[in-house]
């Protein structure tokens, strides 16, 4: 796009947004930031941005463009661009940020972005007190652990009816543990989900014995769709040169280990320089949008399974169906 275009873009979106305020008396005070690809089909040689990358659709032999997007918790669209295929989440920030500044000016404003998009290098640069601009930030979830001396006594606060915050601050920075209900329901049943094909497809191959190559290529198939939750389950493999049979090819889930998991799940840390305020404010931003890739979605209803198993001789359709959950409690199969 020329310098041209590029201006008038700009003027275009600096025009609907006053005139969006205006009319809906709108702020900009909460900035969402994100990023996503979309892959490319057909001749795509002669667009100089169509090149293979990290591929969110999952589909890593098509060129692909990356596209980000910084819009308010209503849904209006500040700014916007088309980038390289193979261009990394971590080098995008900083320009949005000058140029956000630039059109509108600057102004306290929080961004709200995943955990893979800034780097601490930027996050230091906010941070600054010549910029002034705050972020709220998720963090990995190994860091709840790390943390949990701190928080553990801390009161619960409600922001939602199945939304719970504990607020402290640590090395500068004010951290908020957000406890979703709605949201460990969802990773429990996902991952139970998971767990369940999983262990339907071992107890398959237990019961046929394939030889021991075949065995391997299934389980690795097995191990492909299950994801994460594969290592919940411990299986022992005969060795090269024994036969497959009931007892050298065993498998059991490892209870202790999932119950750690579901005890954690619905639980978000994320970090903010908000910190020379009112720290219940940081928690606003929060409460504005619908967080789910933050963790705090909405609480969704999902039905109950039974905890048994199904008896000795229950038609196929029905494990599926019915009482595939109660294949989980089950330690040695």
């Amino acid at each position: 796009m020329s310098g041209s275009g590029i201006g008038a873009q700009a003027r275009s979106l600096h025009f609907l947004r006053k005139k969006w305020a205006d009319l809906f008396h709108a702020d900009f005070e909460v900035l969402l930031y994100d990023l996503t690809s979309t892959y490319l089909e057909g001749e795509m040689e002669q667009n100089p941005k169509a090149k293979r990358g990290y591929s969110r659709d999952g589909r890593p032999d098509c060129l692909q463009v990356v596209i980000a997007l910084v819009i308010t918790t209503a849904g209006f669209p500040l700014a916007y661009e088309v980038m390289d295929g193979n261009t990394s989440d971590r080098t995008t920030l900083r320009k949005f940020l000058s140029d956000v500044e630039n059109t509108y000016g600057k102004a306290k404003r929080v961004w709200v972005m995943d955990r893979g998009i800034p780097t601490e290098e930027i996050l230091a640069e906010m941070r600054s007190p010549e910029r002034q601009t705050f972020y709220l930030v998720g963090t990995p979830k190994s860091k709840i652990s790390q943390h949990e001396k701190q928080w553990l006594q801390l009161p619960w606060q409600k922001v939602r009816d199945s939304v719970e915050v504990k607020l402290y601050t640590h090395e500068n920075e004010l951290y908020v543990l957000a406890k979703s209900e709605g949201r460990q329901q969802k990773e429990i049943a996902i991952r139970r989900r998971r767990l369940v094909r999983l262990l339907l497809k071992l107890r398959a191959m237990r019961h046929s014995l394939p030889s021991r190559d075949q065995l391997l290529m299934r389980i690795g198939a097995a191990k492909k769709e299950a994801g994460r939750a594969f290592g919940f389950v411990k299986i022992q493999l005969p060795g090269k040169d024994e036969a497959v049979t009931r007892d050298t090819f065993r498998f059991h889930l490892n209870k202790a280990a999932l119950k750690e998991a579901e005890r954690r799940n619905g639980y978000y840390l994320l970090r903010s320089n908000l910190t020379g305020e009112d720290p219940a404010g940081a928690v606003e931003p929060v409460c504005a949008v619908d967080a789910d890739r933050i963790g705090v979605p909405f609480i969704e209803k999902r039905t109950r399974y039974p905890s048994d198993l199904p008896p000795e001789g229950t038609s196929r359709r029905r494990a599926h169906s019915h009482c595939v959950f109660g294949l989980l409690p089950c330690t040695s199969l």
